[in-house]
Parts: structure tokens; sequence; C-alpha cells
């Protein structure tokens, strides 16, 4: 049998750039970063990669962020010590054209709302009404194997018939995109998306991935963004 030594390990400063960068020069040194920690400042990367770059000048280059995201995700899916159980990738890249695949409504409540405090504006929460809704319309338009706003009832109608009260609302729709890192990279790109995500005033979120894989697209979804608030 062969005894393998124990890798050299370097320590890191605290901050996420010197971690970063420490961990492009020397990625045995993240071994002794916790895991939750990882997975905190992956998500920091990718909001900042195809976020922050777009709204103002970003002090980490492109290679650089390339560079630290798959050491990361490496690290990630290998678990951080070698008897330890391996760490789950982010929630972001779940593959929702599986069957039973869950979406994770907290972690996109996270990616809009520091997008839209990366521009300046106000935070989401998840709200079940809101949820329900966004659900009911990712499977009407997975039914119908259509990507459409209006495959059941316009937007206004659906939160009137479901008894919500908006006083402002917006709803983001598309089909074909596995992850809700792509779903969420496809509206930011999006200008009339983009505007929606960046909607003033709206304060509630309902998310959903309707998966059909007879369908072309085999996911479709929905978001909605809304207040409740007096305008």
């Amino acid at each position: 049998m062969v005894r393998r030594t124990r890798p050299q390990v370097r320590s890191c400063a605290p901050g996420n750039l010197e971690i970063l960068r420490c961990a492009i020069a020397h990625p045995s040194s993240m071994l002794r970063i916790a895991p939750e920690r990882l997975a905190s400042i992956f998500l920091k990367i990718h909001l900042s990669a195809t976020v922050g770059m777009q709204q103002r000048p970003f002090i980490w280059g492109p290679r650089f962020m390339r560079a630290a995201a798959a050491i990361l995700i490496t690290l990630l899916l290998a678990g951080c010590a070698g008897n330890e159980a391996p760490v789950q990738q982010p929630s972001m890249y779940a593959d929702m054209a599986t069957p039973g695949a869950k979406l994770d409504a907290p972690a996109a409540a996270v990616m809009i709302s520091q997008y839209r405090q990366n521009n300046g504006l106000g935070t989401v929460v998840i709200d079940p009404d809101l949820m329900r809704l966004a659900e009911s319309q990712s499977q009407a338009m997975a039914a119908a194997n259509k990507m459409d706003h209006d495959v059941r009832a316009p937007l206004a109608k659906r939160l009137s018939a479901g008894g919500y009260p908006a006083s402002v609302a917006v709803e983001n729709v598309s089909a074909g995109y596995h992850t809700l890192a792509e779903a969420f990279s496809g509206w930011r790109d999006s200008p009339p998306h983009r505007a929606n995500m960046l909607k003033s005033g709206v304060t509630k979120l309902g998310i959903a991935a309707g998966y059909a894989p007879g369908t072309k697209y085999k996911v479709f979804w929905t978001m909605i963004l809304a207040s409740t608030d007096p305008r």
C-alpha cells in the first residue's frame, strides 16, 4: 500500500480578495476554509463577474475571476478535507431538467437582491402567494409547450384572480435554461427583463421552474416581482 504524504498547505489572508488571489497561486491553501465561507465567496464571484462588471469598473479582471471560480467550484465539489463528505455544488447550478429537481427559491432571492443592491435598489423577499402564482404560470407554459406571459391570462388578471393586491408587479418568463444561474444571466442580458429585475418599489418575489421532458425547451421559468405597499 502506498502512503500518501499530506500536501503542503499555505495560509491565506482573511479577506475575500486575498483568499481568491491565494487560491490561484496555491489551491491547496483553500482546504483550511470552511465550506460555508467558500459557498458565500463563490456566490459573490458569480454576481461580481456577471453583474458588477456591467455596472462599474471592477478590481478583478475576467481571467482572474474565471480562474478563481474554477478553483472554488472544484474545491466545493471535492470537499474541504480528505475524510469529510463532499460539499454539494451551489444550488444556482442545480439542473432543473431532471425529475424531482427543486428550485432553491431562497438562493434566487439572494441573487436578485444582490443584483438590485449593486444597482442602488432595495432587496426582495420570498412571498408564498407569488410563489404559487409563479408555479402556476410555469406549469401552464410547460403544459402548452409555449413560452408566453398570457398562456393562461395576463399577469394583472392572474394576480387579481389569486387575490393578490399588488400595487406594482412585473414578470419575467423564459424557457430552455436548465439552471438558476443560466436563467438569471439570460434575464440580465435582455434589456426588458433586466429592467424588470431592477424595477423600483418591488419588495417581494415568486419564482418557479416547470419541467416538461417531452417539450422542446424542457424547463419553463417564471419570476414575479411585486409589492403590496401603497404607491
